[in-house]
């Protein structure tokens, strides 16, 4: 469900409850957000409020924040564990897997795969653009923080977690 609340001109609280139309056969992993990121679209263009929801099934669901419409359901990762918005505009969405290893970024208004990412030798935990959205860090399972560069899906450097005898 996509729970609604918006306020009326005398501060009153509303709430609208809308069921969401696509049925994960998972459980849900994690939800993003692009409404920070919409005014500072780089094409000058306002961009729609938009929610991704990301699924332990592999899905990654597109849905308007506005009425719940659903908008496109991206396939790609084994399963995902987090979702992240780029920050200038809000409209590339970067979505790790914990199952297959793998960073997808993809383009929401066109609804393309625009790379994906592979280098960890574990499941990617976490990852996020850098506030200038030129590069993308992600930690893995593997112990390695990597940094990427999205335009060429490269990896530029790599930081391995040392244990306690310095190897």
């Amino acid at each position: 469900y996509l729970h609604l609340m918006t306020t009326s001109n005398n501060n009153q609280a509303q709430t609208k409850t809308i069921p969401l139309a696509h049925p994960h056969t998972d459980s849900i992993s994690c939800v993003a957000l692009n409404t920070p990121y919409i005014t500072n679209d780089v094409s000058g263009t306002t961009q729609a409020n938009q929610i991704a929801v990301g699924s332990y099934d592999g899905s990654i669901v597109l849905y308007s924040t506005t009425d719940g419409t659903l908008l496109h359901v991206f396939e790609g990762p084994t399963d995902v564990e987090w979702s992240r918005f780029h920050p200038k505009g809000g409209t590339v969405l970067l979505v790790g897997s914990i199952a297959d290893g793998t960073i997808w970024m993809y383009h929401t208004p066109s609804k393309q795969c625009l790379q994906v990412f592979v280098g960890h030798e574990g499941g990617v935990t976490d990852g996020v653009f850098t506030m200038d959205g030129k590069a993308i860090v992600s930690c893995g399972q593997d112990g390695t923080v990597r940094v990427w560069a999205p335009k060429k899906g490269v990896c530029k450097h790599v930081f391995r977690l040392m244990d306690v005898n310095g190897s």
